[in-house]
């Protein structure tokens, strides 16, 4: 989430900086600014199907390709009936 976050703040050498650290962590080797993108949408790729890439595409409004994630309307859980019923004055989130 760093790498990418600072790579979307435009601050490409700390980005590069949390991806290499991350690439060593797993063995590989380190790759160059000009891969930095590509780079981050190989993790994204890896965690397709675990499930465990829905939170980051939710705090970082990522277009991940994933099937079934739809913004904005995935960015909220709808509200439960139940407490749509008893505080009237409560909205269900957009979408739901």
């Amino acid at each position: 989430m760093a790498a990418y976050a600072n790579f979307k703040m435009g601050t490409i050498n700390k980005a590069l900086q949390f991806v290499n650290e991350l690439l060593a962590s797993y063995g590989y080797a380190p790759v160059s600014i000009d891969e930095v993108e590509g780079t981050l949408q190989e993790f994204v790729a890896k965690l397709y199907g675990t499930g465990q890439s829905y939170p980051y595409a939710r705090i970082l409004s990522m277009k991940f390709g994933v099937n079934g994630f739809e913004t904005p309307k995935n960015w909220f859980l709808p509200v439960p009936e139940s407490a749509l019923l008893s505080c009237p004055n409560l909205r269900q989130n957009p979408g739901y």
